[in-house]
């Protein structure tokens, strides 16, 4: 049951959330084949964002993701 009552926090999270609003939040894992995993201020608990992998700038001439 928890599962269920975690998936309606969820999309009460992401439906006050619209087309263009820029987020906040931590990068909280970084893979070459996947990109980033981002836990979204607001939500801390699970983490809903993304960055694909084309979108992030990883080489031996950078320190961090250009995000």
């Amino acid at each position: 049951m928890d599962e269920v009552s975690d998936d309606q926090d969820v999309r009460s999270f992401l439906a006050a959330i619209n087309i263009g609003d820029l987020c906040g939040g931590v990068i909280t894992e970084i893979t070459r084949s996947h990109g980033a995993t981002v836990t979204l201020d607001g939500f801390p608990t699970k983490a809903l964002g993304s960055v694909g992998p084309l979108d992030l700038l990883l080489g031996p001439d950078t320190h961090e993701p250009d995000l």
